[in-house]
Parts: structure tokens; C-alpha cells; sequence
């Protein structure tokens, strides 16, 4: 059993359940857990914790909680809580979204079909252009980061996310972030 496994039936922050793992990417690991005093299904990102020990990694994570937050958007992931367990396990609570991601759905069945297509596109245009309206852009928009809450279609992990404004700003700076394959030309070449 890996060290993540580990954290299945534990309490995290004495307050989540960790359930089961959804999924893992760079920057850390998302369970399904559910906050015991609410009763409430969440979603938590745990940052990996070889990542934390950089030194922008944890403002990184506090900043995805932050953009994220500033997102009130029917297409964007809703973030309910963030913080630190102990000193070392740095977490970000977010909605669950039971549907899955874009990026197991196609793997599943294959193409969409053209009204589908149009309609998830639709739905990610719209939280695109709502975290634009707030001044972040994600940087890293792929299949796996686009979730499906029912017939809600909802944009996740703006772990990468550049604040446009403000002392953020300086954080992410002009160079490629983000997953290659997805990446515009202009963010691979840093500009």
C-alpha cells in the first residue's frame, strides 16, 4: 500500500473523512471525502508533500484556493475550505463532482457526440470567460481539469491559474506551466 492509501478512513484537519482517491497530477493527490459535522460529500486536494518543500509551492496552492474562491460561477468548481494539517499537509476542500472528468468520460466512450461537444464546450467557454471577467487565466485547461456535477459542466484546478492583477502576479512570471499537450505556443515558449 502506498503512502497515500495510508490516508483512506482517516480524519484530516479533525473534520474530513478521506473516502477514496479520485486521482493524482502534479501537484497532489484528490480524494473523495466527506466533512463529518455537515455530512457533506467534498472533494480534497492533498499537495504532494515533495512539492511543499519548494519554496512557492504552498503559495502556489494558497493562491489556486484564492482564484478559485473568487470564481462564484455555476462552471467552476466551488472551493469550501482550504488549510494546512499539522505542519507539513497543505489542503484544498472543494466540491465533489460525482459525473467524473471529460478525460475518463472520452476514455470511456470515445468521442461525444456534436451536441454534446457543443454543449460542454458551451459550459467551459462560460467559466472561461467568468474566471477572465475576475482576472485569472488557468493555464492549464485539459480534458482532466473539466468536471461533470449532472447536467453541469464545471472547470477545476486552477492550481496554475495567473492572477493578472495584483502582488500574484509575480508568482507564476513568463514561464510554461501548464500540460504540454494542452498548452498554447505562446505559453510554451514563456511569453
Amino acid at each position: 500500500m502506498d503512502h497515500e492509501d495510508r490516508r483512506l478512513g482517516t480524519l484530516l484537519d479533525q473534520r474530513y473523512r478521506i473516502l477514496r482517491r479520485l486521482g493524482s497530477g502534479g501537484a497532489g493527490v484528490v480524494y473523495e471525502a466527506r466533512h463529518e459535522e455537515m455530512e457533506r460529500r467534498v472533494a480534497i486536494k492533498i499537495l504532494h508533500d515533495e512539492l511543499f518543500r519548494t519554496p512557492s509551492a504552498f503559495e502556489r496552492f494558497r493562491r489556486e484556493a484564492r482564484a478559485a474562491g473568487q470564481l462564484a460561477h455555476p462552471n467552476v468548481v466551488t472551493i469550501h475550505d482550504f488549510g494546512r494539517a499539522g505542519d507539513s499537509e497543505a489542503f484544498l476542500v472543494m466540491e465533489h463532482c460525482a459525473g467524473g472528468s471529460l478525460a475518463d468520460r472520452l476514455a470511456r466512450e470515445g468521442a461525444l457526440a456534436p451536441a454534446a461537444t457543443l454543449d460542454v464546450l458551451g459550459q467551459v467557454a462560460a467559466a472561461v470567460a467568468a474566471a477572465h471577467a475576475a482576472g485569472v487565466v488557468h493555464r492549464d485547461l485539459k480534458p482532466a481539469n473539466i468536471l461533470f456535477a449532472g447536467a453541469l459542466v464545471k472547470v477545476a484546478d486552477f492550481g496554475l491559474a495567473k492572477m493578472l492583477a495584483g502582488d500574484d502576479a509575480q508568482l507564476t512570471g513568463a514561464h510554461a506551466i501548464g500540460s504540454p499537450l494542452y498548452m498554447s505556443p505562446e505559453q510554451c515558449q514563456g511569453l
